[in-house]
């Protein structure tokens, strides 16, 4: 099949992908939002957080790797989730930085260092914040 559904909106591409499917009326919901993650290599880096990702799952086995945040005045409202997927992060950071002069927590940028680490990031379209992490 092209999709394989786990059950609570979380299933799998026929490429491997994880998906998850948001909405109301249950998992089959036609209205659903699918998120299918960003696989994020660290030969990519920089990496530009693009319009359509939502979920950055990152690969930093061989080098750090950063992601830069979109304009904070382009974002507001925005959700996005970084992951340290390789379980390397505690050799080599994924660093998260913000555009100039914008901040991230007021800071021009923050790491994830810890093995398997990650974090939510939340854009109130004046500064962006963590909601939750393990860096």
């Amino acid at each position: 099949p092209s999709y394989i559904n786990f059950g609570s909106g979380i299933g799998i591409t026929a490429s491997g992908n994880p998906t998850w499917a948001f909405g109301t009326g249950g998992t089959t919901n036609a209205g659903a939002e699918r998120l299918t993650p960003t696989n994020v290599h660290h030969t990519a880096s920089p990496y530009a957080i693009l319009t359509t990702d939502r979920t950055l799952l990152c690969n930093t086995d061989g080098a750090a790797l950063t992601l830069t945040l979109p304009a904070v005045a382009s974002s507001s409202g925005r959700r996005l989730t970084a992951l340290d997927w390789a379980g390397t992060a505690n050799v080599h950071a994924v660093t998260i930085a913000a555009q100039a002069g914008e901040t991230v927590n007021g800071l021009a940028s923050i790491d994830i260092v810890t093995l398997g680490g990650g974090c939510d990031l939340y854009c109130d379209g004046v500064v962006w914040q963590t909601i939750k992490t393990t860096v």
